[in-house]
């Protein structure tokens, strides 16, 4: 037993595979890993910032060219909206904004949701 008090659950790979909705049908997170405590979610954005290889941040603010689909990092666009991405399970396309990240993490039913912001 190792006393852990809360559960950090990551909003991109589980937007990723299986999809929130997929989590949210099965009860959330909770439910699906039989955790009773509290579970907080992160917002994706550590993620898409390093697939951006910590050029973000320029990007958005327009001081570096936006290079579209690069087969090294998966980051196909971003913008002030949020950022396109390739799967790294199937190579869909994704989409992730402040908005969606807030929605996924409710479908997985966390009780601390973090907001997407600009990661610098």
């Amino acid at each position: 037993q190792c006393n852990t008090q809360i559960i950090l659950s990551n909003t991109y790979h589980l937007h990723v595979q299986p999809g929130g909705e997929e989590i949210k049908k099965m009860g959330g997170l909770q439910k699906a890993t039989n955790w009773k405590g509290p579970m907080l979610t992160d917002s994706g954005g550590y993620q898409i910032f390093s697939m951006g290889h910590g050029s973000v941040c320029d990007e958005i603010k327009g001081r570096i060219r936006k290079t579209g689909f690069n087969e090294g990092n998966g980051l196909i666009s971003i913008s002030e909206k949020g950022a396109r991405f390739r799967s790294y399970q199937d190579g869909s396309i994704k989409f992730l904004s402040p908005e969606t990240s807030i929605q996924i993490q409710r479908d997985l039913g966390a009780d601390i949701i973090l907001v997407l912001d600009e990661c610098t």
